[in-house]
């Protein structure tokens, strides 16, 4: 059986979505092969990039077994030693921050570099987003073969709700840990939401409408099966159609906007409708029940 040297970031928050996501991959590459969990401590003032800063790592178990990569502040890691699978939580290249734009340049700049590297070094580069893949196969066609699609595994431990939901509960879901997270959030819902309700921090069973405040295209991934999975009709300030069409999810209840007027009026809109029936609610779960992190576990050894 073959080893598997996994190298993550230390995250000072394993609630945050880099620190579940690495905790979930893990456990399900240990149902398959001995795992050595490396974690890498970076320091990330406001989370901003970090691709001209090197840190000495001990890569004293990479000539033994499958090295895998999880993030891209890790960059440097293949200078070292050969990697089979890197794992792109955020392709920086295509940042966008559409209501917010002059911060695009601090994560976009010289990260076409570092992905370069990273492209050619690596047997295979493991992307959470469809709209990522598809921009990094664009610019970089001769790696495009090595580009695989793994979206993130849904939460298996989440059991179908067939109860009544109810409008006035308004899901939001997600952390604030990095700095086009906590942007986001306060221009968003820093003053709550902009009609009669209760807002829920995370997902709540019996609550049907989901808001997605992250106004940037990168930091959606994980919670984004989720709320597909449980048909919740979706409020986004980012651009999320062509992610869940990938997912299979194209006839979810999901409507963008871009400022709290139109966020009152999309929430006020989706009351009207009501919830989606239960048999459509169903085949949803069904759906996100495939998308599991055994699959993702599955494509680090292709």
């Amino acid at each position: 059986m073959t080893s598997v040297n996994y190298y993550r970031v230390q995250w000072d928050n394993f609630d945050s979505g880099g620190g579940i996501f690495d905790s979930k991959v893990s456990d399900a590459l240990n149902k398959r092969s001995a795992v050595r969990d490396t974690p890498v401590a970076i320091k990330r003032a406001w989370g901003l990039p970090i691709w001209n800063r090197k840190t000495v790592r001990d890569t004293e178990d990479a000539s033994r077994g499958l090295n895998v990569v999880s993030h891209e502040c890790l960059h440097d890691l293949v200078d070292h030693m050969p990697v089979h699978s890197f794992i792109v939580h955020n392709y920086f290249p295509a940042f966008d921050f559409e209501s917010l734009r002059l911060i695009n340049p601090i994560y976009r700049v010289g990260s076409h570099r570092i992905f370069r590297k990273i492209f050619s070094a690596s047997e295979q580069v493991l992307f959470l987003s469809s709209r990522e893949r598809r921009l990094a196969s664009a610019s970089y066609p001769e790696f495009a073969d090595k580009f695989l699609l793994t979206p993130p595994g849904s939460n298996s431990a989440s059991a179908f709700f067939a109860g009544e939901r109810s409008p006035e509960i308004i899901d939001v879901p997600g952390t604030v840990d990095w700095m086009p997270k906590k942007l986001s959030y306060r221009m968003n819902l820093g003053q709550g939401i902009p009609v009669f309700g209760r807002m829920a921090h995370g997902f709540e069973d019996d609550a049907y409408i989901t808001i997605l405040y992250d106004a940037f295209l990168s930091g959606f991934k994980l919670k984004l099966t989720e709320i597909a999975k449980h048909g919740k009709s979706l409020v986004s300030f980012c651009d999320v159609h062509e992610e869940l069409e990938s997912l299979g999810f194209a006839d979810l209840p999901y409507t963008r906007v871009s400022n709290r007027n139109e966020l009152r009026n999309a929430i006020l809109e989706f009351r009207r409708r009501g919830d989606i029936d239960i048999d459509q609610r169903r085949q949803f779960f069904e759906l996100g029940q495939k998308i599991s992190w055994d699959s993702f576990a599955d494509a680090v050894f292709t």
